[in-house]
């Protein structure tokens, strides 16, 4: 294995919690008399709340402070991680891993908050001791800024990292932070063809990605 650390995104990477967001985000907008558009929430995934919430405003025409819709949007999510559920081969790449003694941490737009909650329904949460959040720097993903804190923490050279992303913003963040992006798209996803056409390392799933690392050994 030739990386020093891998970094893992969590909400539609490692758990099934993209459509939840998605769910609570048309809800949000629902209630203030407005249509959702699905493709138009798709197109937020991987986003910053603050990013998500300015590009609502501006769809929807949503007058609603961003402060006050931002804590609703997390409030709902929140509400909704009791159901959340891991994504097939998630335990088995943070054990194959954690066996080669590798470094591993979760790097995530959501808050620490949201990132705890998550965590605590997994029962590989214990495989991922380092957790970090967009809260922790100045901006979020797309800007590289929290993959290159969470190298700086973990003491590794950035350009020897391996990230695993879903979305556009995440992969473009490891990108830019100098880290070798193996992307994992979702179909319903209006950023498909282009995560795949950004990012050459593309899979559909984490047990590909599992025979992909275990065939470098």
């Amino acid at each position: 294995m030739q990386f020093q650390a891998v970094f893992f995104d969590m909400d539609g990477t490692l758990i099934n919690s993209e459509m939840l967001w998605k769910e609570v985000e048309m809800s949000l907008v629902s209630k203030r008399g407005f249509k959702p558009e699905l493709n138009f929430h798709l197109s937020l995934t991987g986003a910053v709340v603050s990013d998500s919430i300015s590009a609502m405003k501006k769809r929807y025409g949503i007058s609603d402070a961003p402060e006050l819709l931002a804590k609703e949007l997390e409030e709902g999510v929140l509400d909704k991680l009791a159901t959340v559920s891991s994504l097939p081969y998630a335990e088995e790449i943070l054990s194959y891993l954690t066996a080669r003694q590798i470094p591993i941490a979760l790097v995530s737009n959501s808050s620490h908050k949201v990132i705890e909650t998550s965590l605590s329904k997994q029962a590989w949460q214990h495989l991922i001791p380092k957790r970090f959040s967009a809260d922790d720097v100045a901006f979020g993903k797309p800007a590289p800024d929290v993959y290159l804190y969470a190298a700086k923490s973990l003491g590794v050279e950035a350009s020897k990292c391996l990230v695993l992303e879903d979305s556009l913003n995440g992969a473009r963040a490891a990108r830019a932070a100098n880290m070798t992006c193996y992307a994992l798209p979702h179909s319903q996803d209006p950023s498909f063809a282009q995560i795949k056409q950004e990012n050459p390392q593309h899979f559909h799933d984490l047990a590909e990605v599992l025979n992909y690392l275990i065939s470098l050994d």
